[in-house]
């Protein structure tokens, strides 16, 4: 599991966040990897069912920010992109930034395939193609998981493609 390296609470004040922010370069974990460009990643396939059980902070009402770490996992589209705040995606992304940085003002909803419904954060540059697939198609994302939350793991869609085979049925 992750280490984290940041956790704070959901809503920080001018003041806090400054502080926060301010720390933020000399705040890493001692198993971190190398930063590379996102062009270079190899993504690591996760069950992602595993994964919405076990990401949650320890306190609640927190995040937990680390390095963005490069993820792969299966999904079937529950609801296509739609506009919305991500304010808070870049405020995770502030402390470990991404090369080159994604620009994202959308979020979607991805059903996996244990039944769990997960809300993901999607770039810009895929918006397009993942409405052009339309709702309840099987999908194979790729992403960053870029922080821990309340309802999981918060994860950056940066790639996508339709599934070799229809996902099973929850």
């Amino acid at each position: 599991m992750i280490q984290p390296a940041v956790q704070c609470p959901r809503r920080l004040g001018p003041v806090a966040l400054g502080v926060l922010l301010a720390l933020a370069g000399a705040v890493v974990t001692a198993n971190e990897p190398p930063a590379e460009s996102a062009a270079a990643v190899l993504y690591q396939d996760i069950d992602i069912d595993q994964l919405v059980a076990t990401a949650r902070p320890e306190k609640a009402g927190t995040s937990v920010f680390f390095r963005p770490s490069p993820v792969r996992f299966g999904g079937r589209i529950k609801q296509e992109p739609r506009e919305r705040k991500v304010e808070y995606l870049y405020t995770a992304l502030s402390f470990f930034p991404l090369d080159p940085e994604p620009k994202v003002s959308h979020r979607m909803f991805v059903e996996t395939t244990g039944g769990h419904i997960l809300p993901v954060y999607v770039e810009d540059s895929q918006v397009q193609g993942l409405r052009q697939l339309g709702e309840g198609t099987a999908v194979i994302l790729t992403g960053w998981h870029v922080y821990n939350y309340s309802k999981g793991p918060a994860i950056l869609i940066i790639g996508h493609k339709r599934a070799a085979l229809p996902m099973n049925e929850p």
